[in-house]
Order: C-alpha cells, then sequence, then structure tokens
C-alpha cells in the first residue's frame, strides 16, 4: 500500500521514511524500493520526478492501480463458473469417451469419494468395478440399453464405494452428446450427485413408519378382542332377557360389534391401517349377519363385489350400512318359513361413482310402517352413516326392495389414503 503526505512535494513513505522497517522492500543493493499494486517498481520514476513533476508520478501510480483493479474484476469465463456451481450443489461431472473407454470424473467428487486423482486411472470397468455388488447388474443393463439406442439419456441411483472401503449413494443423470455416422453414441457427459443422506433420511422414515404400522396393528387387534369379549357378553344377556323386545335389541347390538370386530381382524390381518379390501371386508360381514338369521331361514344371500379399495375410515360406516340393511331385509321382508333371496353388490358407474345396492325380493315395506318411511332406527342409521361420507341413499319398494347407496368417487382409492366426507354430486 502506498501513503502520502502533502507538502512542497509528493513524497512515498516507502523510500523517504528516515527509519525503513526491515519487512519494506528493498533493491539488489539495498535501496527502498516503491512497489506499486501490480508488483512494478517505480522507485527510480518517482527519483527522477519527485522534485520536478510530482503531478506525473501521481498519475504514473493512479495509471498502474487502475490497470491492478481491471485485472483484479476481470470475470471468470463461464466453464469456471459452471465448475463452481457444480461443487457448490454437490454434483460431479462425467465425460466418458466411449471409443477410448477412458472417464473423466471431477476431481471434487473424486474428493468427496476420498479419492486422488492418481488412486484412479479413469476408465469405464473401473468405475463399473467400484460400485456395489446389488446395484452393478441393474447399472450395466441400463447403460447397455444407452448403448443401445433404446433411450436418449439415463437417470439411475446406485452405491459407490469410497476410498476407506464405505459406499455412498449417488444419483446420475447421463445423456448422449454425440454419435458416430452410423448413428451409435460416442460421448456420454452428465452428472453424478450424492444422495446419501436423503437416502439415510429415507430408510429413516420408513423404519419409523414400520414402527408406526406395527403399532396400530396391535391396538386394532387388542380393540377387535375388546369388541368380541363385549359382544359375547351381551350374547350371555340375550339368553337370559324375559322380554323379548330386549332381546331383539342385544342381538341387534351383538351384529353391529360383530361387523365392527370383523374389520379390525382384517386391518390386523393385512397390516396397513390406513385401507382395507371392501370386497372381502363386506363379504365377511355379509357372512357373520346371514350366520345370525340361519336357523330356520330359507332366504339365499349372493353377493356381487367390484374388487376395490378404501379407506378404512370409510370401510366402518359401509360395514354398518350393510349390516343394518341385511338385518331389516331378515327382520321384514320375509315372513316366517319364506324362502327369498337378498343380493348385495358394489360396482361403478360410467361417472367413477360406487354404487352399493341392496336388493331383496321379499313383502316389501308395508305402508305407513317405520320401516317404510325410513323412521326406524335402523334406516335412520343407514342415512346418518351415509352422510358421514357424502353419499346418497335411494329407497324402491316396487317389486320387493331395493336400496342403492351412491358413494362419492373418492370413497373408493387405489393408493394414498384420502379424507371421507366430500358431497356426492347430484346426478344428471
Amino acid at each position: 500500500m502506498l501513503t502520502w503526505k502533502w507538502g512542497n512535494t509528493v513524497t512515498d513513505r516507502l523510500f523517504f521514511d528516515p527509519r525503513p522497517s526491515s519487512d519494506e522492500p528493498r533493491s539488489e543493493v539495498g535501496h527502498p524500493c516503491c512497489l506499486v499494486g501490480d508488483g512494478r517498481d517505480v522507485s527510480h520514476q518517482s527519483r527522477k520526478n519527485r522534485f520536478t513533476s510530482p503531478v506525473r508520478l501521481l498519475s504514473d501510480v493512479l495509471t498502474t492501480l487502475r490497470n491492478h483493479g481491471q485485472a483484479v474484476r476481470k470475470p471468470l469465463v463461464r466453464d469456471d463458473l459452471w465448475e463452481i456451481a457444480f461443487e457448490c450443489g454437490g454434483h460431479g461431472v462425467v465425460d466418458w469417451d466411449i471409443p477410448s473407454g477412458r472417464v473423466f470424473i471431477s476431481p471434487s467428487f473424486l474428493q468427496m469419494l476420498g479419492y486422488d486423482k492418481s488412486d484412479i486411472v479413469g476408465t469405464h470397468q473401473e468405475w463399473v468395478a467400484h460400485l456395489h455388488s446389488d446395484d452393478r447388474e441393474g447399472v450395466v443393463a441400463a447403460l447397455n440399453r444407452l448403448l443401445d439406442g433404446e433411450q436418449d439419456s439415463l437417470d439411475t441411483m446406485c452405491r459407490v464405494r469410497c476410498k476407506d472401503g464405505r459406499y455412498r449413494w449417488v444419483a446420475d443423470r447421463i445423456k448422449i452428446v454425440s454419435r458416430d455416422t452410423d448413428g451409435r453414441p460416442t460421448r456420454l457427459v452428465g452428472t453424478r450427485t450424492d444422495i446419501t443422506a436423503a437416502k439415510e433420511s429415507e430408510e429413516q422414515a420408513r423404519a419409523l413408519l414400520g414402527e408406526k404400522e406395527l403399532l396400530l396393528s396391535e391396538v386394532h387387534h387388542r380393540v377387535k378382542n375388546n369388541m368380541a369379549a363385549i359382544a359375547g357378553l351381551i350374547a350371555l344377556h340375550v339368553d337370559t332377557a324375559n322380554d323379548s323386545t330386549d332381546a331383539r335389541v342385544l342381538r341387534d347390538l351383538q351384529r353391529r360389534l360383530c361387523s365392527m370386530c370383523t374389520l379390525y381382524e382384517r386391518l390386523h390381518q393385512s397390516g396397513d391401517s390406513r385401507s382395507v379390501s371392501l370386497s372381502a371386508y363386506l363379504t365377511d360381514v355379509v357372512a357373520a349377519v346371514a350366520d345370525t338369521f340361519a336357523n330356520g331361514s330359507e332366504v339365499t344371500v349372493d353377493t356381487h363385489f367390484t374388487t376395490c379399495t378404501v379407506d378404512s375410515r370409510a370401510a366402518f360406516p359401509l360395514g354398518l350400512i350393510v349390516n343394518e340393511l341385511l338385518t331389516n331385509s331378515f327382520k321384514h321382508a320375509f315372513p316366517s318359513d319364506t324362502t327369498g333371496r337378498i343380493t348385495v353388490s358394489l360396482e361403478r358407474d360410467d361417472q367413477g361413482r360406487a354404487l352399493l345396492t341392496h336388493r331383496d325380493d321379499g313383502v316389501g315395506m308395508v305402508e305407513g310402517g317405520a320401516h317404510a318411511t325410513g323412521r326406524g332406527f335402523g334406516m335412520t342409521l343407514v342415512r346418518e352413516l351415509a352422510d358421514q361420507l357424502g353419499a346418497r341413499v335411494t329407497v324402491n319398494a316396487a317389486n320387493g326392495t331395493t336400496v342403492q347407496v351412491t358413494l362419492p368417487r373418492h370413497v373408493v382409492i387405489t393408493a394414498n389414503s384420502v379424507e371421507p366426507g366430500e358431497p356426492c354430486p347430484e346426478e344428471t
């Protein structure tokens, strides 16, 4: 740095200070030097002009400083910017010259794996050898598809061995950038990104999710056992009830508990607390209800269920709806010693909605009765449960009784769980 004193002349402290410091720059013969920003010695210019032309000296120094500042501010070339950007993002550059078999990996990525340039020969075969044995076959197959022209780019994840023997996860994104006259790839360029941290977080999340599913499965199992115990106690009271009305109410309660127990058992067996196979669940519910009316009944129950999966929160009300409709038909549609048929079906309409249909060929609803008007407890419960799902209930009493529950589109799912309660759109 240059410091200045203003007086009769412009002087430089470096060689006019009577007490020069030992770390001050000096010439080969020991005279103090005046070095400016770009390293040039301007002492001779200063000596020559220090008394005759101070303005000349100042001009030379300022010019030198200006030139030095322009050199410092010279922008990075584009290649330098790309290299810095890749390094900051944890990426490495891959450049594979196919005819020679040479593979270039950017030094920053080699350092990330613990290697020096001298550790790596830089051939395709060498890098394949560094892949984890479980990933090698899949990566080689994907590269062969790229080389055979089946695709123009490649996205893959694999584990690469570090110098210390550990493995790190990398994501490769490679693209063909040149071909020969026959259209065969001659050069591949891409990026390698270290995704080890993301993979480790994913594994931790998967482990936590597994623990949660195990806990929920155990909870479902215990709830099912508790409900079964309550149903057993109710059955004991049914056997000792003196009043027929009380016995009937207790049996209805027992059937409802059994339908819920069936769902908990399904969830426990499947290991998935979020969804359940509706066709399998409703088949079990129908069989359980029909079994309670089997003694002395000549009624046949048929089921036709489209295979589908529903949110477990929607399965509860659906199971109870089927339970109530079956119970109503067995109790009201067929007088003693009357044969008949009940059909329960689940299908999808052309608008993607699920249609749960319960049909019997019994005597139909009695005019003005609570069962006919829907004011009885069973039909009231059916409508309340349908409202929870955003479903619509229609009743047709011609030629027996047909009850159709139109479910909104979101109730039947194939993957992620959904929130029940979306209103069912009006029919067009």
